[in-house]
């Protein structure tokens, strides 16, 4: 095709009432700052913080395992399910820790 049939007055003339025909759209709007990554969890007061202290002396004393196998919850040498009330008690320890206010980096995003 030549420059002269793409640049000719009627096909200008077309395009011009094509581009008014064509509505404006809504403006876009800002985009919104995302949420901070981590996000700190208050130290808490009163009984909140009472009940994180015993669940973690609980916890722990449990985790150390004072009695030396003699009294567990499950025993662990029980196929599948023996070490279930570590990992129930680890979590409890770790949660106790993370609502007194210290920060746990793999229960918090970066």
């Amino acid at each position: 095709m030549s420059s002269a049939l793409l640049h000719s007055p009627t096909q200008r003339k077309a395009t011009d009432e094509l581009c008014m025909t064509i509505p404006e759209l809504p403006p876009i709007p800002p985009k919104v700052a995302p949420p901070p990554a981590v996000v700190q969890v208050p130290p808490r007061g009163g009984w909140s913080k009472f009940l994180a202290i015993l669940v973690l002396l609980l916890s722990g004393l449990y985790l150390i395992n004072p009695t030396l196998g003699v009294f567990e919850l499950l025993p662990d040498n029980l196929p599948l399910v023996g070490n279930l009330d570590e990992a129930f008690f680890t979590l409890a320890f770790v949660s106790a820790l993370a609502s007194l206010g210290l920060r746990i980096p793999f229960l918090h995003k970066r």
